[in-house]
């Protein structure tokens, strides 16, 4: 049986809790969400972020081009973003993650979703 799409957005957040020391815990990304973004965003939308923004912090995810995009209502473009958080410091030095690369491909196909709405059950 295939997973949800709030199971997955919810097995995104804790592999990345399980791997990271989160710059931002679970509840002040989603107050960032509802705070800075002016968009309606899909439930999938909603849950790929949290993540990143744990990741990145609240003042990068304010201040990022993935924000702006979203906003003006460039989604496809937005998700393209993803790419681009893939990073960790490595000895003073930055380097690709295989895990965040890993990470963020899950998080922009979560992204890129689209809602499934009713059912046949």
């Amino acid at each position: 049986m295939a997973m949800k799409t709030n199971e997955i957005g919810e097995s995104l957040i804790e592999s990345y809790e399980d791997m990271y020391d989160p710059a931002e815990t679970r509840e002040d990304a989603i107050k960032a969400i509802r705070l800075f973004v002016t968009r309606r965003l899909t439930s999938n939308q909603f849950s790929a972020l949290i993540p990143l923004i744990m990741h990145i912090g609240i003042d990068d995810f304010k201040a990022s081009k993935m924000l702006k995009l979203i906003n003006s209502g460039r989604i496809f473009e937005a998700a393209d973003q993803f790419n681009f958080y893939i990073y960790a410091e490595v000895k003073s030095r930055r380097k690709a993650d295989p895990f965040l690369v890993k990470q963020r491909e899950m998080e922009k196909k979560l992204f890129l979703m689209p809602e499934v709405v009713g059912g046949t059950g």
